[in-house]
């Protein structure tokens, strides 16, 4: 799982947890990762991570652990992705007898006196290990990255190292952790999602069930949005766990606590845990600068004069910005629903009766939808215009509309041929389902055929990747 998204991430985790011997353990965990991206797709394709852990009780037990994780990720599927990962641990563990009181040492009407022997060999005893684990994960997002499915398989300390503090041959045994959850509700913005956890070593096995209830608090259509999540989880024959966490694109934050249920725990006997997490996006050097010059053509457009619209003009004209390219889109002007319109002029000849009719053409536009490599999806701007084109060829019967996709020079011809046609009939697919009929619509891919520029730098390849629009009677 680590750096499967394109977000780099720091996330801190606290745990404090009661014991019948009144040696609280407070846990603290640290993990910092970082994506790899694709230069082409924009896609995290690997990821590293270093993980530290401090585990202390009493001050007579402590456990230290440093890691480095890497994983690959291979897409499977426009919204599935497959996992590979390995870590790398070292650790050390230290109990120290000093800080162990008996019934020795206790002074009546005093206490403790720490100064006199407590009537055992006092020393500290130290071992240290270093083990390998490897993992399996298999997730689906929805069009948003939203989390809806997801399967694990981990193995352990498989290399199975020495563990002793004595010198003795006895070794650290293997375990086996499977995790898995599936959405199995979605209504609107809420989402339930049932989780298990299963985990198996040497002697003890335990099983995880629970349920995750997820609320979208601003639902937008392909956008993840801020949720909350509310867990209620039981491990059989231990503990129960509740908890809450707020979730934000660049911060989440958690707080839970368990506790036992059915059944006295001494090593449990209540834990509160806060976890808190900070991400920032990760681009590639082509997503930066077509960012950056986004941002200076919506700069621009805001310097810009506001110039007088005549009175008959019902609405704005829209702006699709697009790869760093600002494109105007005039309103379509249509004659009214009830004016007899022109038909094209029809030249014939006399001798041969040959009739010859061309279409009378509206406009032609040209629009740059933000296509990534290899991609066919529409964002909210690109949806956005064409609900306002719907809506115009709702209102206008005659009007037909011809749409041809395009692509850049990245790949064989008959790949970028099927891709532009792809494209092209993503439009089409959208315009129908928004009530134009079929026999209105022509879709075509031109694949790399008539390029705008010459292909040279990601700048140009993004401006190739277009569909162009023309409405005709």
């Amino acid at each position: 799982m680590t750096a499967n998204s394109r977000y780099a991430s720091a996330s801190g985790d606290f745990r404090n947890q009661k014991t019948g011997g009144d040696f609280p353990i407070n846990s603290s965990y640290l993990e910092l990762s970082y994506p790899l991206l694709n230069s082409s797709t924009g896609q995290p394709w690997s990821g590293v991570g270093v993980s530290f852990l401090n585990d202390q009780s009493g001050g007579i037990y402590r456990t230290q652990e440093a890691a480095v994780s890497y994983a690959i990720h291979i897409r499977m599927a426009r919204y599935q992705s497959f996992s590979l990962g390995f870590r790398l641990l070292h650790q050390e563990m230290t109990i120290d007898l000093d800080g162990f009181y008996t019934g020795s040492q206790y002074v009546p009407d005093r206490g403790f006196n720490t100064s006199a022997g407590n009537g055992e060999n006092a020393g500290s005893y130290r071992r240290t290990l270093n083990t390998f684990s490897t993992g399996l994960y298999w997730q689906e997002t929805d069009r948003k990255g939203r989390l809806k499915h997801h399967l694990g398989v981990s193995l352990f300390d498989i290399n199975r190292p020495p563990d002793s503090f004595l010198g003795t041959t006895s070794t650290l045994a293997s375990s086996l952790v499977l995790n898995a959850g599936a959405e199995v509700y979605s209504s609107g913005s809420l989402h339930l999602i049932p989780e298990v956890l299963f985990s198996s070593g040497y002697s003890t096995s335990m099983f995880m069930a629970g349920m995750r209830f997820q609320h979208e608090l601003n639902p937008k259509s392909k956008q993840e949005s801020d949720r909350l999540d509310f867990i209620t989880k039981y491990a059989m024959g231990r503990s129960g766990i509740v908890g809450i966490q707020l979730h934000k694109e660049n911060l989440s934050v958690g707080l839970s606590y368990d506790f036992p249920v059915l059944r006295n725990n001494a090593g449990n006997l209540g834990a509160l845990e806060l976890g808190l997490t900070v991400r920032t996006l990760v681009q590639t050097p082509v997503q930066k600068q077509i960012a950056k010059r986004k941002k200076l053509a919506a700069l621009r457009q805001k310097k810009q004069p506001t110039k007088k619209v005549a009175s008959t003009e019902s609405k704005k004209q829209p702006t699709v910005v697009k790869d760093s390219v600002s494109i105007k889109v005039p309103t379509l002007v249509m004659p009214p629903a009830d004016t007899v319109v022109a038909r094209p002029v029809v030249k014939a000849s006399a001798r041969a009766g040959e009739l010859k009719q061309d279409p009378q053409v509206i406009e032609k536009v040209t629009l740059h939808f933000a296509f990534e490599f290899n991609s066919t999806e529409l964002d909210d701007d690109a949806e956005e215009f064409l609900q306002q084109l719907a809506t115009n060829l709702n209102e206008h019967a005659d009007v037909r509309v011809t749409i041809i996709g395009y692509t850049d020079n990245i790949g064989s011809e008959k790949f970028n041929l099927k891709l532009s046609q792809k494209r092209a009939d993503e439009i089409k697919r959208y315009l129908l389902q928004h009530g134009i009929a079929v026999d209105r619509i022509v879709s075509e891919g031109k694949g790399m055929q008539d390029p705008l520029n010459e292909n040279l730098t990601e700048s140009d390849r993004a401006q190739n990747r277009r569909v162009e629009l023309t409405l005709h009677y």
